[in-house]
């Protein structure tokens, strides 16, 4: 039975959520169903497509949740939307706290281009309830407006990626992350209750797409790239700490930024070896990886487009230690008959036989529970240091993950 929320539409601070007694899928869908319905969004009502997941979709994903990597999860989380003066602006952030807890680690998300700080909610709200504190922003102004532009509505995307790849934009955007955390800790001495709550010796940093150049530059204990743009020769032999990239062969959009797929990954072979781990998914999209309200199941439906435009405030082997090459269930694990959506080269659907739209919302659930599994049991590893969760990454992952993709470590 579900229990209350606390939770309204209108309600721009502090929330708090109370999800049900499940381990990681339900909360997370739960969380996802109502902020869906608060936004406003499709139903068979007004023509759209409803992508909410029948319950054979969410029962088949609940079982990959139930049969992987666990985690303490927090009863409760407090959600809030800031603003906060960083640099002498004024900017916009997003945090997602478990409901309890001290010494909480701090995971910093840089979402993608034009992209509000609540973005990549399913994401951080499953790091939150594992215990992890999470702080996200729009580092630039001028990133967080992307789509508000002129070559965002005259649709020059290609124009519009390397406008943002200016390599003189880098040096601001990390002056700008330097002084957002800064600000966190200066709130933190200041008496601020959630983030006197925080450990600022154990950091990452996490960041999708455009995101993922400014997660990738802080030293911090951890990093995490979700459909990362390719990382220069030099930043990538400079890669000592802890780092996870996610991509997909599917993983393609309209930017441009990168030719294919498996080019926003080709950085991880020449990482320095030692705690370095690539999840490559097989049929999750661009928009999937985002971790955005409802692409779990509308990413079964469609092929990726640009997104709408967004205001800065706007809502928006084997797999041992030391590193199996390739490791790739044998579809023993949870994924391998569970039967993720099929795609072409393109990244576009291939037809699929004897799937049912129950089959095809469980691929997408399940390729996003992989996601939040894996990055979980990573994050615990490195930033908690549980023995159990570097065992699990290391013996297990690749079974579990199944057909759903590689898990490979080095």
């Amino acid at each position: 039975m579900l229990t209350s929320f606390g939770f309204t539409c209108q309600q721009r601070q502090a929330v708090r959520i109370r999800p049900m007694q499940h381990r990681h899928l339900l909360p997370g869908l739960v969380t996802t169903l109502l902020l869906a319905a608060c936004a406003g969004g499709p139903s068979r009502h007004d023509g759209h497509v409803d992508h909410t997941p029948d319950a054979q979709a969410v029962q088949r994903a609940q079982a990959l949740a139930d049969s992987g990597y666990h985690a303490p999860e927090s009863a409760t989380l407090t959600l809030a939307l800031q603003q906060w003066a960083v640099a002498g602006e004024s900017m916009p952030v997003s945090l997602a706290f478990p409901g309890q807890g001290t010494k909480l680690p701090l995971i910093v998300y840089v979402p993608g281009l034009g992209e509000s700080p609540q973005a990549g909610s399913r994401w951080r709200q499953a790091w939150a309830r594992a215990g992890y504190a999470v702080l996200s922003a729009q580092p630039l102004e001028f990133d967080a407006a992307a789509w508000s532009s002129d070559l965002a509505r005259g649709a020059e995307f290609k124009a519009l990626a390397r406008a943002h790849l200016k390599p003189e934009l880098q040096p601001e955007r990390q002056r700008h992350l330097q002084a957002l955390l800064e600000e966190a800790r200066r709130r933190a001495l200041s008496g601020d209750s959630l983030w006197q709550r925080v450990d600022f010796e154990r950091i990452a940093f996490a960041g999708y797409d455009f995101g993922s150049l400014s997660a990738a530059a802080p030293r911090a204990m951890a990093t995490l790239l979700l459909s990362p743009l390719p990382l220069d020769a030099a930043a990538a032999a400079d890669m000592e700490r802890p780092l996870m990239m996610v991509g997909s062969h599917r993983d393609v959009d309209l930017m441009g930024a990168v030719a294919t797929p498996q080019d926003r990954v080709q950085a991880f072979d020449t990482l320095p070896p030692g705690n370095k781990a690539l999840l490559m998914l097989d049929g999750a999209s661009h928009a999937l990886l985002s971790g955005n309200i409802g692409q779990e199941t509308a990413d079964e439906d469609r092929t990726d487009s640009a997104p709408a435009p967004r205001s800065r405030n706007g809502q928006g082997g084997q797999g041992g230690q030391g590193g199996g090459r390739h490791s790739r269930g044998a579809g023993g694990g949870m994924g391998g008959s569970q039967g993720s959506s099929g795609t072409d080269p393109q990244g576009g659907r291939s037809s699929s036989s004897g799937r049912s739209g129950g089959q095809a919302s469980a691929g997408g659930l399940m390729q996003a529970q992989a996601v939040e599994t894996l990055s979980i049991a990573f994050f615990d590893a490195h930033l908690r240091g549980r023995k159990e969760a570097r065992q699990w990454l290391d013996r297990d992952a690749a079974n579990w993950l199944g057909e759903l993709g590689e898990w490979q470590q080095r």
